[in-house]
């Protein structure tokens, strides 16, 4: 599912909750009814159908079966079906259908109806009055939303997202319309976006339609078309980039109200991702039929190449234009885009807070805040802010405590935070949470003892208009404890022979003294203070470093890790074909069309001396595309399908990269390896990140489908000891899982791939000494691959 993307400083989140002050609630008493299609209770028909305990299977069931005063709860999930209601409720007892919003959805979904194209319509209200419907995410061929012959009705926080694309008619359909004989219909804090043929339509004959605090977007047509429907309201919208005007009264809408709204065309006039097919509409247009007893006010257009205003016939291309020919929009502004984002946007504390429609909440369901940097320029309390976003107190705290007392300092804790507090001076306090007492006023960076054990540390920040805001994080104290090296190896120059030995991440309760590098090929260890040192090999093969560290109370503690001077690879180059080997030196990369020591690919230029090569499908092509990971800056470049490449920073120094298809949708996310932890980090799609410690200290790490599941699984390889010792895979499985399989001889470096082109990955391993790939097709029953590359 796709949810619009909205920026966050004129635009609403999409969980929005409590009351819309003007619609009766149901009766203490009513009895409510359940709707949930995962649960493996659910029932159409049974005796308790519709209980919590059994709740039905479908949102028909309920439809049919609620009463005026109920609330139907939908469970969050994808519903094929419509809210599909003939049935009426009672000003004092309306029915009700409250979905889930995706924010409290263990899922993440929310309540989803029409997600896959396949409804018409996702409400559809036909000749009924006395309905409720809030929190919903729909999409649909024809009107997502359609109010048919209905009174008093509320449709509130609903998300529709790219309908009415169905062909039928030449003009396609808005993504919500009221028709009919309709009247007191209201759309509240409501996202409506990328819809194919306008935002919302009110049709002939309808009275008193109210659409307030709702966000409209990259629509193709009107944003806000109504006609011959007189008394409408409009107020507190905001509605950007719309093909055709952004607000329109067309015909005879008489009687109604336009304020507070902030109307945003784009520069060309037509939704950012296109589709207009003419451009230089209006962001309000007022047909001289509907002027009469019409108010337009406390406005906000924006500085953009489109006419701002058509009134009763003519144009105008400023504020003033229109305030002296018309006699309305005598506070209305305009402001670029960029003033819109700034805190002082002129949209902040200057609407009118009496205007018909106007909510006590703004569509994120948050209060209405006076912001004490801006002059209170608005009607009524003066503060209520234009748009469908109030702007808030943006008081808010940070804290950081180190995860184990630096060196030097062993049961000391050195805590950072911040307290920004904008709009009025703030004081903290800090629970240092061992039993003492808190300290306040608190300045950073603090510092307190701690015995040894866990903590949790809390600052609590309050400012003068009375908003407190905490953050808590754990603080873990150990009594000192040893040495720890950590070593990281990466490429560093020409032909893979020179190597950076990388010891940043060592863990010391005590300052480190002295440093050691031991390269393992005979050569004078490079002794000092340095944490990195470079170091060129004569010839290629396998080496073992040494990273020796001696503290300043004597303790002395060493790490060794194996370097390959060559830079091997796997990957699918070819759709359709099994992954075959490459090598990576001095910025070139040079796969094989076959895993045989024949028939070079075509050399990808890409990166320079030092980086690292990854191989990921970025761009979901079903094959993969080159890439580099730099370890100096902690950074991928991402070669894509035409050439172009993408700097993604992830990362510390030391980390080893592992992308793979970590979402299971058809291309590639980013990952690392950290060797100091034992840690896995993948960065999602949706720009989270997550994490799994998997091995031990001298693993490798692997990545790579071993269920042939259509995403990645982790893995290490534990290089093999002594002359007769085997490498060891353990290959972690979707199910918990761990298989393990023994390959390779000691000095070789483990290499995945899917080597038969089964969809499923299996191991292999590189012998530097040979330069000889081993390849094992063991889930095929097919030999395994033995050659050498050509021209190592």
């Amino acid at each position: 599912m796709r949810r619009a993307r909205i920026p966050a400083a004129v635009v609403l989140v999409l969980s929005v909750t409590g009351a819309i002050t003007s619609v009766a609630t149901a009766s203490a008493d009513a009895t409510d009814l359940y709707v949930d299609n995962k649960s493996a209770s659910c029932s159409d028909s049974a005796p308790t159908a519709g209980g919590q305990g059994t709740p039905f299977c479908t949102i028909g069931a309920a439809t049919d079966a609620v009463r005026p005063g109920q609330t139907v709860h939908i469970a969050g999930g994808d519903y094929n079906e419509p809210i599909a209601l003939t049935r009426s409720g009672t000003p004092t007892a309306p029915i009700t259908f409250v979905g889930t919003p995706y924010t409290e959805d263990p899922a993440g979904r929310g309540t989803v109806l029409g997600e896959y194209g396949g409804l018409s319509n996702v409400v559809a209200l036909t000749g009924v009055h006395d309905i409720v419907v809030r929190h919903l995410f729909g999409r649909s061929g024809r009107e997502a939303v359609l109010v048919t012959d209905s009174s008093r009705v509320s449709l509130d926080d609903l998300v529709v997202y790219s309908s009415g694309w169905d062909s039928t008619v030449d003009t396609g359909y808005p993504s919500a319309r009221i028709t009919g004989a309709s009247s007191d219909v209201t759309l509240s804090r409501n996202d409506i976006s990328a819809s194919h043929a306008g935002g919302v339509q009110v049709d002939a004959g309808v009275r008193h339609a109210v659409l307030t605090t709702n966000y409209l977007s990259s629509n193709s047509g009107v944003g806000v078309r109504i006609t011959d429907a007189p008394d409408a309201v409009v107020t507190g919208n905001t509605v950007q980039a719309s093909c055709g005007p952004l607000v329109e009264l067309a015909g005879a809408s008489t009687g109604a109200t336009i304020e507070n709204n902030v109307l945003d065309g784009d520069e060309n006039g037509r939704p950012s991702w296109g589709g207009c097919a003419s451009t230089g509409h209006e962001d309000l247009s007022v047909s001289a039929g509907s002027t009469a007893g019409t108010k337009a006010d406390y406005n906000l257009v924006t500085t953009l190449t489109r006419t701002p205003y058509s009134w009763a016939g003519r144009t105008y291309t400023t504020v003033a234009q229109f305030q002296q020919a018309s006699g309305q929009g005598a506070h209305d502004l305009s402001a670029s885009r960029a003033d819109l984002l700034r805190p002082d946007s002129p949209a902040v504390d200057s609407a009118d807070a009496t205007a018909p429609g106007t909510l006590t909440t703004d569509g994120r369901g948050r209060p209405r805040a006076d912001n004490p940097l801006v002059a209170d320029t608005g009607t009524g309390v003066g503060y209520y802010d234009r748009g469908a976003v109030e702007a808030q107190d943006p008081l808010a705290v940070s804290l950081s405590v180190p995860s184990a007392p630096p060196a030097g300092q062993p049961l000391t804790a050195v805590i950072n935070g911040r307290v920004d507090s904008p709009w009025s001076p703030a004081t903290a306090t800090l629970d240092f949470g061992d039993g003492s007492a808190p300290v306040g006023p608190v300045t950073f960076p603090a510092r307190h003892d701690y015995a040894p054990g866990t903590y949790t540390v809390t600052l609590t920040a309050t400012d003068g208009l009375g908003l407190t805001k905490t953050t808590s994080s754990r603080v873990t104290v150990a009594a000192p404890g040893p040495v720890r090296p950590a070593l990281a190896l990466s490429p560093y120059n020409t032909g893979g022979q020179e190597v950076l030995a990388d010891g940043t991440a060592t863990v010391s309760p005590w300052p480190v003294a002295t440093r050691s590098f031991d390269f393992g090929d005979g050569t004078a260890p490079v002794v000092g203070s340095a944490t990195t040192a470079r170091h060129s090999y004569a010839k290629p093969g396998t080496y073992t470093v040494t990273h020796t560290v001696t503290d300043d109370h004597g303790r002395s503690a060493s790490i060794t890790y194996p370097v390959s001077v060559a830079t091997p690879i796997a990957g699918r180059w070819t759709t359709g074909q099994p992954a075959t080997v490459a090598f990576y030196r001095n910025g070139a990369l040079t796969p094989l069309t076959t895993n045989a020591p024949t028939g070079q690919g075509e050399r990808i230029y890409l990166g320079q001396a030092g980086d690292t090569p990854v191989a990921g499908d970025w761009d979901g092509t079903g094959h993969d595309q080159a890439g580099i990971y730099r370890p100096g800056s902690s950074t991928f470049g991402l070669r894509h399908q035409d050439g172009s490449v993408t700097a993604v920073p992830m990362g510390d120094p030391g980390d080893v990269p592992v992308p793979g298809r970590w979402d299971g949708n058809g291309h590639a996310q980013l990952a690392v390896y950290r060797p100091s932890t034992g840690a896995f980090i993948v960065r999602h799609d949706d720009g989270s990140f997550s994490s799994a410690v998997f091995g031990d200290a001298g693993d490798l790490p692997v990545v790579g489908d071993w269920d042939g599941v259509g995403h990645t699984q982790l893995g290490i390889y534990r290089p093999a000891e002594g002359l007769k010792g085997l490498g060891v895979f353990a290959l972690r499985h979707d199910d918990g899982s761990v298989s393990t399989a023994g390959f390779g001889a000691p000095g070789d470096l483990p290499i995945v791939g899917d080597w038969s082109g089964t969809g499923r990955t299996t191991y292999g391993v590189y012998r530097p000494s040979e330069a000889r790939f081993l390849l094992s097709r063991a889930y095929t029953g097919q030999s395994d691959i033995d050659f050498v590359y050509p021209n190592v």
